[in-house]
């Protein structure tokens, strides 16, 4: 059947009943007549919307989610929270109705309908009397954030509170939402927020813990914590249920002892939940050497103490403890007596690990024999009082807080008390001490032998013959076919020695020619590649000073079979990243063609251990022939890259802080722990000058152990240094920085100084009284200012000054001693202005400020109001301002006079606070005004809001 006309006027009732006389169904007819609709994609961004979550978080502020999350979420808050008369939430739902639902809450009671009714609904102003809340689609889901939108991509969401809910419609559609959801998408949301707080309270606390973790790994353990947690844990009176938690806590770390330490610290941080550990009984252990190095790793320099541990193997801390005061006195008294050739003192490592009424201790440090009681040495309980006594006394880095002062205080009052308790040796130990003493007595200036022989050093001579093989270890000449005799080589120095002990006399030869030079000796410090020549009942062996130890070399006394000689380099030898020696100074090649050359200067000169490199560039003809007459030695050569491998991405080194390298002369040294890690990373031979410890290395070696420094983590610092002459020794030999100080300020004499040259008090020019120098460098200056002194540091964060103040206080305790604040100096004002800004971004942002564009440095960003608008604030460095910039306006520019005025008045003491500051007229002018349109979605410009009264909506 078909149908040709419907009238106009005919009613819809008389329609029906045609097709019902014809046995037609309604709805087919319909569907036949008015084909189904296709919906929009509004339409269906619509239906999936989560309009409970929408609704919830237009109720509330950024601010209020955090606030909620605390009294919801965090265990035992309620409890130790003040409330608060003027506090509300959303719809001014005061702060006592959210606790008391918080409170029913944690008891297990729902609170969703309430919780929704008391933020939407508590005042005349609330969500439910709006019939209408604007919104956008954003990103496929329902957004409030309507301000960053035209007025075309607007939405308009009709609302009808109904006793359960509401209705919700929006382009001739109908959801409804129940107060149930909406108090679920609170909880949820809140939720939230609080897992966010406690991975911020987390992170600090386990970064310390765990080494090198990442944020994606300790949010992974926050997430397997809360998912092995079971109801109860918190009361710890339940193991399998704590062991449950750790289980997944260690199937992510691997490690028993951080798998520990994460349960702790999240237990702690986020649940407020402590867990005291099993207390230990009272303990100690002992042993020589560091417990991650392994027994089988060198442990002492010192041949008496080495025999002795494999001897006796392990023993009590008492016999150590006696041991080692007894090694300290000896070394420290034999080596004033030259002819002993003893060496200034033997590097010891030891552990000590104790258990004091249930506090840990776990004491590894180095024990330097020879320094003598009261500079470090002693017994080990000596070393360790000396130690914790100075870190409580100083005022520097990193004991200048109370709380870095804890732990050395803490070792002070428990451990040192509790050794001393148990130093007392047994008849066995005291029998074995006795019997080592007997043994090795310690000799003496009438005990010693006269010279039985005599020594020679020879050394290459300086110049271009011998650059290449000059402080070259002897494996490495002789792989490039290098020959070396006595013709090569310049006796520098003679003198006698007595009872040769192998590498114990050579090692006290090398001691000596490095850190207490014999007047008449006019050679360079002794280092790889100089010969020893020992004549012992005449007979004469030579000994290469190698990069380990030393090699007996037999043929120093022969003829070369053959001669070899160098031809001489040609600029085609020549390849980017080469070092060479050119026109007097060490250059880097930077770009080299046909035409031209870049070179950078290695040598040009440095700024507080910064070296500053210019480049030269030959770009004419004949550059080649005027470098090659001019002559050039290649120091080294551009490391090839190695072939690619398919090989699993290695992680990049940890980053282990800086390590500072010394130039002296066309020599590289390092000192203290800086040379330990020289020892280590650099396999160079450990020595010691001016009292400390000391490894070197010659000037065409730098680029190469710079990079392996690097390549262990570390960051090279290149620091001048001033090759001075050594010190003539007193009359009096005065060995501590109190000596040095009693007799400067005690007698009247222009200095003092210790005999090694490590200390030294010397009269300074202009109001000073007196400068104290170390290792030959000034490092402090000192002022009387009549009821006072004062000292003032020469360099930053030493403990140099404290030391100086403990000192004269010592020597005259009725005059006040006071340290001044450290100056520090720039070469330039834009090096000042630099370090204001990067000392303000670390401190801020634990990270240095970017320096690339100086027009645009970054000094503060961050976002402002509900709508998260940006501010950001830039210093131009060139042109002398600071500008502000909010929401792409710049509303702020303070314009300077000068880069001197803009570090006085601008970059002094910046405050993140007060940069980021906006006027509120500025902020007006944001929040109210209309935004540019921002496309949606390709037709967007094509759709209108077809809503109409919910009334008029036939529901979905």
């Amino acid at each position: 059947m078909s149908i040709s006309v419907i009238s106009d006027d005919i009613s819809f009732d008389t329609f029906k009943d045609f097709l019902s006389s014809h046995n037609l169904a309604f709805e087919s007819v319909i569907d036949t007549i008015v084909p189904e609709k296709q919906a929009t994609e509004e339409e269906v961004l619509f239906s999936q919307a989560d309009l409970a979550r929408f609704l919830a978080e237009h109720t509330l502020s950024s601010d209020e989610w955090e606030d909620m999350a605390y009294p919801l979420f965090e265990r035992g808050y309620l409890e130790k929270h003040q409330l608060s008369d003027k506090a509300s939430f959303g719809y001014h739902l005061p702060e006592k109705e959210l606790y008391a639902l918080a409170e029913r809450y944690h008891q297990g009671d729902d609170i969703r309908r309430e919780l929704a009714l008391g933020l939407m609904i508590h005042a005349s102003d609330n969500i439910a009397d709006k019939d209408k809340v604007e919104f956008v689609f954003e990103d496929g889901k329902i957004s409030d954030r309507t301000y960053y939108y035209a007025e075309n991509l607007r939405h308009s969401l009709h609302l009808e509170r109904t006793d359960d809910g509401y209705n919700c419609s929006f382009g001739g559609m109908e959801r409804f939402v129940s107060l149930e959801e909406i108090g679920q998408a609170f909880l949820d949301r809140t939720h939230e927020e609080f897992e966010d707080l406690a991975f911020w309270w987390v992170r600090d606390d386990m970064r310390d813990a765990v080494p090198d973790i990442s944020d994606e790994k300790i949010a992974e353990l926050l997430t397997a914590f809360d998912g092995a947690a079971l109801h109860g844990w918190e009361a710890g009176d339940n193991q399998p249920k704590l062991n449950r938690i750790k289980k997944a806590l260690h199937d992510i770390l691997g490690d028993e002892t951080q798998t520990e330490k994460a349960f702790a610290i999240i237990a702690k941080e986020k649940y407020n939940v402590s867990f005291e550990p099993e207390r230990k009984p009272d303990s100690l252990e002992f042993q020589f050497g560091y417990s991650k190095d392994g027994n089988d790793r060198w442990f002492t320099e010192s041949g008496l103490l080495s025999d002795f541990a494999e001897e006796h193997g392990e023993i009590s801390f008492a016999l150590a403890n006696a041991l080692m005061e007894y090694l300290d006195d000896k070394q420290h008294k034999e080596r004033m007596i030259p002819d002993l050739n003893a060496g200034y003192y033997k590097k010891t490592n030891f552990e000590i690990k104790a258990v004091v009424d249930g506090q840990e201790f776990n004491f590894s440090n180095r024990f330097d024999i020879g320094d003598g009681k009261g500079s470090g040495g002693g017994s080990l309980i000596d070393h360790i009082r000396t130690i914790c006594e100075n870190a409580v006394a100083s005022t520097a880095y990193p004991y200048n807080t109370p709380e870095s002062k804890e732990t050395p205080r803490n070792m002070l009052n428990v451990l040192v008390p509790y050794l001393e308790a148990h130093s007392a040796l047994t008849a066995e130990e005291q029998k074995i001490l006795d019997d080592f003493k007997e043994k090795n007595p310690i000799r003496t200036i009438d005990s010693v032998e006269k010279a039985q022989g005599k020594f020679q050093i020879y050394q290459l001579p300086g110049g271009e013959k011998y650059h290449g093989v000059r402080f070259e270890g002897l494996d490495r000449l002789k792989a490039e076919g290098v020959q070396l005799n006595k013709d090569d080589y310049e006796l520098v120095y003679e003198g006698l020695v007595g009872e040769f002990r192998g590498n114990a006399t050579l090692e006290g030869i090398f001691t000596q020619f490095n850190t207490n030079h014999p007047e008449d000796f006019r050679g360079h410090s002794l280092s790889v590649s100089d010969v020893i020549v020992i004549s012992v009942d005449d007979k004469d062996t030579a000994y290469y000073c190698d990069s380990f130890g030393f090699t007996e070399m037999p043929d120093f006394f022969l003829e070369k079979e053959r001669t070899q000689e160098k031809s001489a380099p040609s600029v085609a030898d020549l390849e980017v990243g080469d070092i060479i020696m050119y026109d007097g100074a060490r250059r880097e090649i930077e770009e080299i063609s046909t035409d031209r050359i870049k070179m950078k200067d290695l040598d040009a000169p440095d700024y507080g251990g910064i070296l500053i490199g210019t480049s030269d560039v030959l770009a004419y003809d004949g550059w080649q022939e005027d470098m090659e007459s001019k002559g050039f030695e290649i120091l080294s050569k551009a490391e090839k890259p190695a072939p690619a491998v398919d090989t699993p991405e290695q992680a990049e080194p940890e980053d282990k802080g800086p390590v500072s390298i010394r130039k002296v002369g066309d020599f590289y040294e390092m000192y203290g722990k800086n040379a330990e890690i020289g020892a280590e990373v650099l396999g160079l031979r450990m020595t010691s000058k001016n009292g400390q410890p000391m490894v070197g290395f010659p000037d065409h070696i730098k680029d190469e152990y710079s990079a392996k420094l690097r390549e262990a983590g570390y960051t090279v610092l290149i620091e001048q240094a001033f090759a001075l002459n050594p010190p003539k020794r007193e009359a009096e030999k005065l060995q501590t920085l109190q000596q040095v100080v009693d007799k400067f300020f005690g007698t009247d004499c222009e200095s003092a100084e210790t005999e090694g040259g490590t200390w030294k008090l010397a009269i300074a020019d202009g109001d000073k009284v007196g400068e104290l120098f170390y290792g030959g460098e000034p490092v402090c200056g000192i002022y009387n200012r009549g009821d006072k002194m004062e000292i003032e540091p020469y360099r930053e964060l030493t403990t140099f000054p404290a030391l100086l103040r403990t000192a004269m206080l010592e020597h005259n305790p009725d005059k006040p001693v006071e340290i001044m604040d450290f100056q520090r100096t720039f070469e330039t004002p834009l090096d000042k202005a630099k370090y204001l800004i990067n000392d303000f971004c670390e401190a801020e942002y634990r990270e240095g400020a970017d320096f690339d564009d100086l027009h645009n440095v970054g000094l503060a960003f961050t976002t402002l109001t509900d709508d998260e608008l940006p501010i950001q604030v830039t210093a131009d460095l060139v042109d002398f301002k600071i500008t502000h910039e909010f929401d792409g306006e710049v509303f702020d520019t303070e314009q300077y006079d000068s880069i001197e005025d803009m570090i006085e008045n601008g970059l002094t003491d910046l405050d993140f606070s007060d940069l980021v500051s906006v006027p509120d007229e500025v902020i007006e002018r944001h929040t109210g005004k209309d935004e540019q349109t921002v496309e949606l979605m390709s037709y967007a410009a094509d759709v209108s809001d077809t809503s109409s009264p919910a009334e008029d909506v036939p529901s979905v």
